[in-house]
């Protein structure tokens, strides 16, 4: 996403996702709605006379499709004993939609950050989220396709694992001793 939207901009990566992350955190604790946080994006970035067209072309980029793959990987580990949950940086309405997926279904804990205030890196989102998960973070191995909601892993104690692709997430959960 960071490369689409940054390229239809024509700003450099790093200062499109500079700018977003100064403000996604607002819609996704449910301060602000999305509009408004790419109005504030936007004026950041000194592309104000984009919005119109930047709105439009957005929701085309977001993918909202579920990868059957990970879900699957996800039952195979509830079913060797593992507990499993998402942490999601999402909005409201994007919860709802999140759990009409059925997604839900397949792990132990399913926690949205506009539905409790925090959003990834925050160290307050992922206590509540090791608490509903009824997990000690140093016992974690927590997914997560963004380096900025693994950044404070460490401070944390879970062990980060970016993820780029299946194959190569899967090897990673086998080279960290997790029984897949």
């Amino acid at each position: 996403f960071n490369k689409k939207a940054s390229a239809f901009l024509d700003v450099d990566v790093q200062t499109f996702h500079t700018s977003y992350l100064k403000f996604n955190t607002l819609a996704n604790t449910g301060k602000i709605n999305w509009d408004k946080c790419w109005t504030m994006v936007l004026a950041d970035l000194g592309k104000n006379d984009r919005l119109a067209e930047f709105l439009n072309a957005y929701p085309s980029w977001k993918s909202k499709t579920i990868n059957e793959d990970v879900v699957n990987l996800i039952d195979r580990l509830r079913l060797a004993g593992y507990k499993t949950g998402i942490l999601g940086n999402n909005t409201a309405d994007r919860a709802v939609e999140i759990r009409n997926t059925g997604i839900g279904n397949h792990v132990d804990a399913l926690v949205i950050s506009a539905e409790i205030g925090y959003s990834k890196p925050d160290p307050r989102a992922f206590r509540i989220f090791f608490e509903r998960l009824n997990v000690d973070p140093k016992e974690t191995v927590f997914v997560d396709d963004s380096e900025h909601a693994l950044a404070r892993a460490q401070e944390i104690g879970f062990t980060p694992v970016l993820f780029t692709e299946y194959d190569e997430l899967v090897q990673t959960l086998k080279n960290l001793g997790v029984t897949i």
